[in-house]
């Protein structure tokens, strides 16, 4: 378990800032994209897009690490 969640945290670590930010806000803070998009000032849209490629690196570093 250890291991896997280390791992997890550092594929969020080597994101880029923005989708990092992005993640966090979701994926811990659980709030909505109309919520992150208020505090960023950035569309729900874009948002949804950044998570989405966070979401993918995160899985490829899971994977491949």
């Amino acid at each position: 378990g250890d291991e896997i969640l280390s791992k997890f945290q550092k594929a969020i670590l080597l994101l880029p800032e923005k989708q990092r930010i992005v993640f966090n806000l979701r994926y811990y803070d659980e709030l909505g994209y109309e919520e992150i998009g208020q505090i960023l000032n950035t569309s729900a849209n874009t948002l949804k897009t950044n998570y989405h490629y966070a979401s993918e690196k995160i899985k490829d570093y899971m994977i491949n690490h």
